[in-house]
């Protein structure tokens, strides 16, 4: 008697679980896109940080730093199919605790075929512990030049714009142009107003549809210059909740309006996902699962 009881219990949480999961994929087919995005990226909401991870229709990924801690995973899990423990490239913009703690974890757990970064000299236990976890993967270490990615252009440093020596690690960001050949977003890590001067004297800046604001909105980046010179339909900032450098700054967000910007924050907005289609742009924000893009799969192939 014992035992059946023990067996309909376990049917019964069997078929609730199925039933979960149908309603979780009902839910999902009707809110998905059927045409398949030329790329994603997701701003992920990992606090007072920077975590951005893109996606591309030939199935390639990307992530571009890893927050403060190991939010990065559940963000990661959030958007990855379960059985995806492979990344292409982990992109380390510069060595500040706020952006490479959590790819540590992500080394870990994930799989990771190439890693991008500077090497500046930068004394910190965090960059130390990131370095041996880099070689314990052993993942291949590329300089940002050497990054060979067809939709994806490292903007600085560059043959075009050395990087900038100096006490502030943040102006060595390492700078993404990603252009998916409908629109382009442009990741800017920490830098600030010196790195976005020489980018603009350099000549290499584009008119972009995504800005990942420099610095969690800083006053000391998004120039007005700048902002005027690659003109972002968009713009994402990704700051932490009451956070105590009071970012984004007023002076920041009030740039970014006269510019005609439409600002995302993931203090307000969760994780911010931009799909890129070729009839336009579509942000969803706050939570999104892993079974949008299995169902998305499934009937957008019919």
């Amino acid at each position: 008697m014992k035992h059946k009881w023990i067996l309909a219990i376990v049917a019964l949480l069997l078929v609730g679980s199925i039933t979960g999961l149908a309603w979780i994929g009902w839910q999902e087919i009707n809110a998905v896109d059927r045409p398949v995005p030329i790329a994603m990226v997701h701003v992920f909401d990992v606090g007072q940080g920077d975590s951005i991870f893109v996606e591309f229709s030939d199935g390639t990924q990307m992530l571009v730093d890893g927050g403060v801690d190991a939010t990065v995973l559940s963000r990661l899990g959030e958007v990855m199919l379960p059985w995806d423990r492979e990344i292409d490239y982990v992109v380390a913009t510069h060595p500040h605790a706020d952006h490479i703690t959590g790819l540590i974890s992500v080394l870990d757990r994930f799989d990771v075929e190439h890693v991008v970064m500077t090497g500046v000299t930068y004394d910190s236990s965090i960059y130390d512990a990131y370095k041996v976890a880099v070689a314990e993967e052993g993942a291949q270490a590329l300089a940002p030049g050497e990054l060979n990615l067809a939709s994806v252009d490292v903007i600085y440093p560059s043959e075009q714009v050395d990087l900038v020596a100096g006490e502030n690690v943040n102006e060595t960001s390492i700078v993404l142009e990603i252009d998916d050949g409908t629109h382009r977003f442009l990741l800017t890590g920490d830098i600030g107003e010196i790195v976005e001067e020489k980018l603009i004297e350099s000549g290499t800046l584009n008119d972009v549809d995504v800005l990942k604001v420099g610095h969690q909105g800083s006053k000391f980046s998004s120039t007005r210059a700048f902002l005027e010179t690659i003109d972002p339909e968009l713009a994402v900032i990704s700051v932490g909740e009451g956070n105590d450098y009071y970012h984004p700054h007023p002076t920041a967000l009030k740039r970014l309006q006269d510019v005609g910007s439409t600002v995302y924050r993931t203090d307000e907005d969760g994780t911010v996902t931009i799909r890129s289609f070729e009839d336009g742009l579509k942000v969803s924000t706050g939570r999104t699962h892993w079974t949008q893009r299995l169902f998305g799969a499934i009937f957008s192939a019919h």
